[in-house]
C-alpha cells in the first residue's frame, strides 16, 4: 500500500461489494462450484455476466448471459501493486454473484437517489443514469466502407465454381459479407483466399446455389454459368428480380451448367448494383473512449451489436473492428451504450464515492 493521500471527515461506511441492508437477497443460481473467476480475475463491486448452462463468467457483456452483482467475500484481495481499495477474486476462485439485494457500489461519476444503475459493457462498472442507456463511448464510424458516406460497397463480383472474385472495388469487402445483386441473388463471402483485409481478392463462396441470369419473360430461359453446390431440377425455385421462377423443364442443363425453362416472370438483368453488409466497423474518429472488446454499439448499428475484436489501428482508437452482427449504415456518429440492471441508487455519492444500490426500489 502506498502513502496516505486523503483524509475523510467520517470513516468509510463500507467497501464496494459489501451488503448494504437486510432486505431479501438472491444469488444467481448455478451448480455446485459452477461460477468461478475467469482469466484475469474479477473485480468485486462490479457486474458480471454468467452462462447458467456452461458456468462461463465474464465482466465483459455477453449476449444471452445473465447479469449479476459481484459481492465482496473472504476470497477477495487487493491484487494491484500499491493498491488501496480495489478488491479482486483471482482466476478459478468461486464468485458470489447476486441478482437481488442491497449493496454498496462505487460510482466514478457520482450518483443520486432514484437513478437507475447501468453496467459498463466492457468493465462491469456501475453507472448511474436515467431511463435510457447512458453513453460509455462516442465515435465516428461506418460499417467498414473506408470512411465514405455510402450505403454499401460498390464492386464487381464474378463466381467460378465455389470462388467469388471481387474487383473494381469502392469501399470495403470482407469475409462474412452478405452480397446481394439482382442477377445473382444473395451470396455470402466465405474465407478470404487472396488479397488484403477489406480489399479486392478472392473468397470461398457459400449460401448460393448457382451463378447465372434469368432470361426474358418472352422465352423464360435461365442460363446457369456455374454451380456451387447441389443441382437444379424440375421444381427448383430460383430467386430472381420480381417474382420467383420455378424450373419447369431441362434445357441443355441436366442439374448443372446449362439452360433451363422456367415458369413465372423472370427478367434478364445484364448488370446491376451490388451492395454488401459486413461485420467490420471502421472507426474514423474517437470523441470519448477507449473502444474495447465487449462494448455494445448503439444506434444506428443493429440492436445488440458488440465489439468482438480490433483488426487494425491504435489500441482502443481509430481503426477497424470486428463486430458481432452484420451491419449496413451511412457513416456518422455512433455511441456505445451501457447495459440495464435491475438495481436503483438509494443514497448520494460524489465522484469516486460509494452509494447504496437496491433491487427493491
Amino acid at each position: 500500500m502506498g502513502f496516505q493521500t486523503t483524509i475523510n471527515n467520517q470513516p468509510a461506511p463500507a467497501e464496494a461489494g459489501d451488503f448494504a441492508g437486510v432486505n431479501p437477497r438472491a444469488s444467481v443460481l448455478g451448480g455446485p462450484g459452477q461460477y468461478v473467476a475467469p482469466t484475469g480475475g474479477a473485480v468485486v463491486g462490479r457486474f458480471c455476466w454468467v452462462d447458467p448452462v456452461t458456468g462461463a463468467t465474464s465482466q465483459t457483456f455477453v449476449g444471452g448471459y445473465l447479469i449479476g452483482f459481484l459481492k465482496r467475500g473472504n476470497n477477495a484481495i487487493i491484487t494491484e501493486f500499491l493498491g488501496e481499495a480495489v478488491y479482486s477474486v483471482n482466476r478459478g476462485l468461486p464468485l458470489d454473484i447476486f441478482d437481488q439485494g442491497d449493496f454498496w457500489a462505487l460510482f466514478d461519476d457520482g450518483a443520486t437517489p432514484g437513478q437507475r444503475v447501468w453496467a459498463d459493457p466492457s468493465t462491469g462498472k456501475p453507472i448511474a443514469g436515467g431511463a435510457t442507456a447512458p453513453t460509455t463511448d462516442s465515435f465516428t464510424a461506418d460499417a467498414g466502407f473506408g470512411g465514405t458516406a455510402q450505403q454499401g460497397a460498390a464492386f464487381t463480383i464474378a463466381i467460378t465454381t465455389n470462388v467469388a472474385t471481387i474487383s473494381a472495388l469502392s469501399g470495403w469487402v470482407e469475409a462474412g459479407d452478405s452480397v446481394t445483386s439482382a442477377s445473382l441473388g444473395t451470396v455470402v463471402l466465405g474465407t478470404r483466399l487472396t488479397g488484403s483485409l477489406g480489399g479486392v481478392g478472392t473468397f470461398t463462396q457459400v449460401h448460393a446455389n448457382f451463378a447465372g441470369e434469368a432470361g426474358t419473360a418472352a422465352n423464360n430461359i435461365v442460363s446457369v454459368s456455374a454451380v456451387a453446390q447441389g443441382s437444379l431440377e424440375v421444381g427448383s425455385v430460383i430467386d430472381s428480380t420480381g417474382a420467383d421462377a420455378t424450373v419447369t423443364a431441362l434445357g441443355t442443363g441436366t442439374g448443372g451448367v446449362g439452360t433451363y425453362t422456367v415458369g413465372g416472370s423472370a427478367q434478364r438483368v445484364a448488370s446491376a448494383a451490388v451492395t454488401a453488409t459486413n461485420t467490420v466497423l471502421n472507426i474514423t474518429a474517437v470523441a470519448t473512449g477507449p473502444i474495447e472488446v465487449g462494448d455494445v454499439v448503439g444506434s444506428p448499428a443493429v440492436a445488440g451489436t458488440q465489439i468482438v475484436s480490433q483488426l487494425s489501428g491504435a489500441a482502443g482508437g481509430i481503426g477497424t473492428y470486428r463486430v458481432s452482427a452484420l451491419n449496413y449504415f451511412v457513416s456518422g456518429a455512433v455511441t456505445d451504450e451501457a447495459v440495464a440492471t435491475p438495481w436503483f441508487v438509494n443514497s448520494v455519492a460524489d465522484d469516486g464515492e460509494i452509494a447504496k444500490i437496491s433491487t427493491w426500489g
